[in-house]
């Protein structure tokens, strides 16, 4: 999977397309693979997929932790979508994961779902529609849940203090990695 990884991320650079970079990407897998050993059906929910970069690391996370992955990779812009798919398809054939590309914008998805079935997600949309995605998607996820934020420290940093207010009022336990972009990662025990 590393070598689809690598192709998907020579691909986005080609065509100008930002990815995170590679600490997060590190952050992101370790995380989920810890999380994933304690769960019996870990499911993802990759807010902002891009061309499926994030999504393959989250994949790859759960598949080295013994999961088939599964879970949504949404992504709204058309030419983005069209190379996502095309990952996905490379992802299932290699692995049979069953992640789903979802050509549609993240807070519009997490409006009109009902209850998701998923307990890990990242989040890497438009940064002032962060609090409104968050406001529906932590009613509708499973628990324990994983949240991790892009982009809490550069260049939004008054978002990520925003996200990091919103949630601990809630109940919900994170702290800020300090990565290049700052990774916001909460947790919430099952009710």
């Amino acid at each position: 999977m590393k070598k689809l990884i690598d192709q998907v991320y020579d691909l986005g650079v080609d065509l100008g397309i930002p990815m995170i970079p590679y600490d997060d990407a590190i952050v992101i897998y370790s995380l989920i693979y810890m999380f994933a050993l304690q769960e019996e059906s870990p499911s993802i929910l990759d807010a902002g997929a891009g061309v499926g970069y994030s999504t393959l690391w989250m994949a790859k996370a759960l598949a080295d932790a013994g999961h088939v992955p599964k879970g949504y990779a949404l992504e709204h812009r058309p030419e983005r979508f069209q190379v996502l798919r095309d990952t996905l398809s490379k992802l299932r054939e290699q692995t049979g994961a069953l992640i789903e590309p979802v050509n549609e914008e993240a807070l519009s998805f997490v409006e009109r779902a009902g209850m998701l079935e998923v307990n890990i997600v990242f989040l890497d949309i438009e940064k002032t529609k962060y609090i409104p995605f968050l406001e529906k998607a932590v009613q509708k996820t499973r628990r324990p849940t994983l949240i991790m934020v892009h982009n809490m420290l550069y260049p939004f940093e008054e978002i990520g203090e925003e996200v990091n207010a919103f949630l601990t009022k809630l109940g919900w336990r994170g702290t800020l990695i300090p990565t290049e972009m700052g990774l916001g990662v909460y947790y919430k025990e099952r009710r």
